[in-house]
């Protein structure tokens, strides 16, 4: 069963504000590969969250997703190679939100992906 969102209890203008939240109606205005948008430095990819530390410090999701990504640009021939670029750094991952892109938790953007 799903429950209908109350508005908060405060003054008139949040209780408009949130009104006018729940009554956007978003859409998709394109899709097109990440590097058609954004100038990414080479071998780069995008993941959410803060910077990691060094390529050791990489969550094994995140590595994983990186990999799969890698093999997709076609910087590497397998996971193996593209585990060891990424833990290098020859595969930089750069946190997605600095060039204004949005991606999923563990999910890896690409400059072919769209």
């Amino acid at each position: 069963m799903k429950r209908p969102m109350k508005p908060p209890q405060s003054d008139r203008a949040t209780q408009v504000s949130f009104e006018r939240l729940l009554a956007a109606r978003p859409q998709l205005d394109g899709c097109a590969p990440l590097g058609s948008y954004v100038a990414l430095p080479k071998r780069t990819l995008l993941h959410a969250g803060p910077p990691f530390q060094n390529g050791e410090s990489v969550p094994t999701p995140v590595v994983n997703s990186a990999a799969a990504a890698a093999q997709f640009e076609g910087w590497v021939t397998n996971a193996v190679q593209a585990r060891e670029a990424i833990i290098s750094g020859a595969i930089r991952l750069a946190p997605a939100q600095n060039w204004a892109v949005v991606t999923p938790m563990a999910f890896i953007v690409s400059p072919s992906r769209p």
